[in-house]
């Protein structure tokens, strides 16, 4: 059973690294210094919350998530990797979309957590990424992004 707790975390790892890399390309690619300190900033915290994962990994702290709860089964078809190839407005719609669903993950992931301080810790990447999500909602509905790229 913990291999299965491991396999979320190292999934979860996996997509913190993907944002990263790809608000790293953002940040790097914009011309519009406020734009690119979003993204810069984005990335960071992404790099963060990776760092955090791979501790509980490394830690085998997973071994502390409530096992006697079977993980749900995943029957929707995974998002696309986000690219710097993309059109603007699709790449931030499609990071959005994996926002959410990590925030949703975490809170999972907290529900599952015997550990108090685990648990809070879980809940705020959960409030960081649907930060991160209502960031990038702000900068799609702006309109901002096709004459800054």
């Amino acid at each position: 059973m913990p291999n299965r707790y491991a396999n979320l975390l190292q999934s979860a790892i996996e997509d913190e690294l993907e944002a990263y890399e790809y608000y790293t390309s953002l940040s790097q690619s914009l011309k519009n210094e406020e734009l690119r300190s979003v993204f810069a900033a984005l990335a960071k915290e992404e790099l963060q919350h990776r760092d955090f994962l791979q501790k509980l990994l490394d830690n085998k702290q997973y071994r502390e998530f409530d096992t006697g709860i079977d993980l749900p089964r995943d029957d929707e078809a995974p998002l696309p990797p986000l690219s710097s190839l993309m059109n603007p407005q699709d790449g931030i719609a499609l990071a959005i979309s994996k926002e959410d669903e990590a925030m949703r993950d975490y809170l999972f992931m907290a529900s599952l957590v015997k550990d108090g301080k685990q648990k809070k810790l879980l809940e705020n990447l959960a409030r960081m990424e649907q930060g991160h999500k209502e960031r990038l909602e702000k900068i799609l509905a702006s309109g901002a992004l096709p004459g800054n790229w």
